[in-house]
């Protein structure tokens, strides 16, 4: 019965040496946002880190029907909704 406890020590005295081992930096994520889409910009802040989002309501399921499609601005957290192919060139 007391084996899991050893075993269980071993697991956290592993994890407590690998995060000790990580570089201060490790923490601190890129702020670029990798799905960006291009071309839209934040109606509130203006920038361009615009990303699509999943859609939540069955109104903005419905809003699929004219093409609309949420998108959320990864700097200030606005959401807003655009046509899909807004952010699209050339199309």
């Amino acid at each position: 019965m007391g084996d899991w406890r050893l075993v269980m020590r071993a697991v956290r005295e592993q994890m407590e040496f690998e995060k000790a081992q990580e570089p201060a930096f490790a923490e601190f994520s890129v702020t670029e946002p990798v799905a960006a889409v291009k071309g839209l910009r934040c109606d509130r802040c203006g920038d361009g880190a615009v990303r699509r989002i999943q859609r939540e309501s069955p109104l903005e399921e419905a809003m699929r029907m004219v093409f609309l499609a949420p998108y959320r601005c990864s700097t200030c957290g606005d959401r807003s909704y655009h046509f899909r192919w807004a952010g699209q060139k050339g199309g």
